[in-house]
């Protein structure tokens, strides 16, 4: 091997070294602290709007008149965690969402109505997703599948308090990621599940879930 052959071998490893170099540093530029991405380079925890987040669902009776009805929960608590890991990954590392309760009077679904308490849904395990950043690191948008478990308790007729079993549901999970103009970095996070679900008491079918969710940290 000649000499001119192998300085031109040589320029190019060291090319390819400074290449690498570089953009690892253009990367860890793109994360800067004061960027949305920077922000959430460590475990961010969110506190859920509680006035702008929603909550809905289809209550179906399943005998009787099969009467149906969309009715809408309220959150009373709720805490949102995310990090943005390596290359382009948002994980999602926590979701608790406390809920009034639901009670849906037996006009609207005879004969005893339906009245759900100790509502709460649960992220049980992280959830890692591929994200797309904007150019400047500033939003960030993300969609992964995902189990949510489900906490309830019924009230029946003569208010017996009859604990369920917790569900998990699955659900596709959305997330919009910015920093605010008052400068709060700040998710909207969505998931949606078509189709009845869960039955309580084998009476009443749930399904159709819609959640969307407003979180935000200064």
């Amino acid at each position: 091997m000649t000499r001119s052959v192998i300085a031109a071998r040589s320029r190019g490893l060291l090319g390819a070294v400074l290449l690498a170099h570089l953009l690892g540093a253009c990367g860890s530029l793109a994360a800067a602290p004061g960027t949305t991405r920077g922000r959430v380079t460590e475990t961010l925890s969110l506190r859920v709007d509680l006035a702008a987040s929603r909550v809905g669902l289809t209550a179906h009776e399943r005998a009787g008149d099969g009467r149906s009805q969309r009715t809408e929960l309220r959150a009373r608590d709720g805490r949102l965690a995310l990090r943005a890991d390596g290359g382009d990954t948002l994980v999602i590392e926590a979701l608790d969402l406390a809920l009034k309760d639901l009670k849906i009077e037996r006009e609207a679904l005879p004969p005893d109505g339906l009245h759900l308490t100790d509502l709460a849904l649960h992220l049980p395990e992280s959830a890692a997703a591929a994200a797309t950043w904007s150019l400047d690191d500033g939003a960030a948008t993300a969609v992964v599948t995902a189990d949510l478990e489900l906490h309830w308790a019924l009230l029946g007729p003569d208010d017996d308090f009859v604990p369920l079993a917790p569900q998990r549901i699955t659900v596709e999970l959305g997330v919009a990621l910015f920093t605010d103009r008052a400068g709060a970095v700040t998710a909207r996070l969505t998931a949606t599940r078509a189709g009845a679900f869960l039955t309580p008491a084998g009476v009443y079918e749930l399904g159709d879930l819609a959640l969307d969710l407003v979180a935000a940290a200064n």
